[in-house]
């Protein structure tokens, strides 16, 4: 991906792809481009811009453009403008579809309280806080253009015999810290099983302490009953866990926003790999549990091993 960073505009490589894709802010300052660099984008972001406040100003909202081969679709999202436009055939709403689960990804990194910094300041730069993301970004792009789970909006399941998986969730199930919300266990990048309390927290109290390095706030937390997990906040866990290979390396602790959760707070994620392609994904709403979770990945990796359940 780092050779695409170096295109732009005037660029013959940057005019040749496909498939572009978009993310500005209300204000037209770039924030996200699928191939090129968006600091070279500034023009582009400013008609973009610009022809999305001409509909508004007229009272309606432009939600595509047809030119022959070419579709340009637009999703906007409170100060956040998307905008895919393609040559490969795609459909309005296959492509409607990927700026959603596109904004939605961008909520898992920073949560929807990003509004309420383009309230304080319009022409923010969201650039400083997405620092580092761009191959989430981009591999859920790529994911979007053939994956069927994201094209159906279904829960990627990997296919295990009904014993098999039966067992799997009774092991999760003893492991299972009192801190814990949900479990994911993912083999090649597909849901193995999720284990999940009796009673989740449904609400949230946005009055918690920031998290520093995104300087957005984590809410409090309230049982009520219980809820699945929906399918597309799995999609984004998955997406999240496999696009980088450092945390197949070591455990690792990462504040992550689930949009149909709770779009205004984190939970926290501890991820680790339990075999080369099977991923263990440990979600609480708790801060300072990592040692909690590292010490359930530990007693759960040892079971599964004397289990035999990670055989391939």
């Amino acid at each position: 991906m780092k050779r695409y960073d170096e295109e732009g505009p005037d660029t013959a490589s940057w005019a040749l792809h496909r498939k572009h894709i978009f993310v500005l802010s209300s204000a037209g300052k770039p924030i996200f481009s699928r191939f090129g660099d968006e600091s070279l984008l500034a023009p582009l972001a400013g008609v973009l811009q610009a022809l999305i406040s001409f509909v508004s100003e007229s009272g309606d909202t432009i939600r595509y453009v047809r030119a022959g081969a070419h579709r340009m679709v637009f999703l906007m999202r409170g100060p956040l403008y998307l905008a895919a436009m393609s040559r490969c055939g795609d459909s309005v709403p296959h492509l409607a579809r990927q700026l959603s689960y596109l904004h939605a990804q961008i909520l898992s990194i920073l949560t929807a309280k990003v509004e309420a910094i383009f309230l304080k300041n319009a022409a923010f730069d969201l650039r400083g806080l997405l620092g580092g993301t761009d191959r989430v970004l981009r591999a859920l792009i790529a994911a979007g253009s053939g994956d069927a789970a994201m094209l159906l909006g279904a829960t990627p399941t990997l296919r295990t015999p009904p014993a098999a998986r039966a067992e799997l969730g009774k092991l999760l199930g003893a492991a299972r810290p009192p801190e814990l919300l949900f479990g994911l266990l993912l083999a090649h990048g597909q849901l193995l099983q999720l284990l999940r309390p009796k009673k989740v927290p449904l609400h949230a109290d946005a009055t918690s302490s920031a998290h520093s390095s995104r300087g957005l706030p984590t809410p409090t937390f309230q049982s009520r009953r219980q809820v699945p997990l929906h399918a597309d906040d799995v999609l984004l866990v998955v997406n999240t866990v496999t696009s980088s290979a450092a945390f197949r390396e070591d455990e690792s602790w990462l504040p992550l926003c689930l949009p149909r959760f709770n779009p205004k707070g984190f939970l926290y994620a501890h991820v680790s790999f339990v075999a080369p392609e099977v991923c263990l994904v440990l979600l609480t709403a708790q801060a300072d549990g990592f040692p909690q979770l590292s010490a359930c990945r530990q007693q759960l990796a040892a079971k599964l091993q004397q289990e035999g359940e990670l055989r391939s």
